[in-house]
């Protein structure tokens, strides 16, 4: 908590316990600012890629069997 908590070199901190206490959270709201999107546009990208895959597969099942067939 205390890298978390922290300013530069660890020169400023929190010293009450209400300032603590506000510390904690404004530190897991950042991280959880940067965290919920990165996850949700990281679940974005995969989706498009499995798509894009999906479809180039079926394109070349469709070229192997025109060709088979003619």
């Amino acid at each position: 908590m205390s890298t978390l908590l922290t300013v530069g070199y660890g020169d400023i901190y929190p010293i009450t316990t209400l300032g603590r206490i506000m510390a904690i959270c404004i530190a897991y709201l950042g991280v959880g600012v940067v965290a919920i999107p990165t996850g949700i546009i990281n679940a974005g990208f995969v989706e498009q890629y499995q798509r894009k895959s999906n479809i180039s597969d079926l394109k070349d099942m469709d070229i192997k069997e025109n060709t088979f067939y003619g």
